[in-house]
């Protein structure tokens, strides 16, 4: 009789935190009329020619597969590109101004990246969202992840 009582009581719980969990979800709709966070740059014609090839698969593919947005910083001196990946425990990818890896500052299981580079953006650099995702709810200037001094 008690087993039962305490499950009758938790059955209401545990439908409240899947209602929230599914609702957090649906927040994401891109047709949303909250005000949008500033825009990338549109002109991607001063983008790499490998980038812009990336950045037209990306637009094909769902907000869930496809980064969410892509930041030009400057790394040792040399522009390169940082692409925030869509969700939890993936790295996020930089690149150099070629479309070669360089590394991973941020994401994967810690959050911290793959150790390769740990101050990927220059000092005294600042940042510039060149692409977000259609689907992408909001994005700032400043990228997320990137550890600076």
């Amino acid at each position: 009789m008690q087993r039962q009582n305490r499950a009758a009581r938790l059955v209401p719980a545990m439908t409240m935190f899947l209602a929230m969990l599914c609702a957090s979800c649906a927040g994401s709709d891109s047709r949303s009329s909250a005000p949008s966070a500033p825009r990338p740059d549109s002109s991607t014609t001063s983008l790499p020619e490998w980038l812009r090839l990336k950045i037209g698969e990306f637009e094909t593919l769902p907000a869930d597969r496809a980064p969410l947005g892509v930041w030009r910083i400057t790394h040792n001196g040399q522009p390169a590109f940082y692409l925030l990946s869509a969700c939890c425990d993936q790295y996020n990818p930089l690149f150099n101004a070629e479309g070669t890896e360089i590394c991973n500052p941020s994401g994967g299981f810690t959050g911290r990246g793959d150790g390769k580079c740990p101050k990927p953006m220059d000092q005294g650099t600042k940042a510039a969202l060149v692409w977000s995702h259609p689907a992408a709810t909001s994005q700032t200037d400043e990228p997320p992840g990137l550890m600076r001094d």
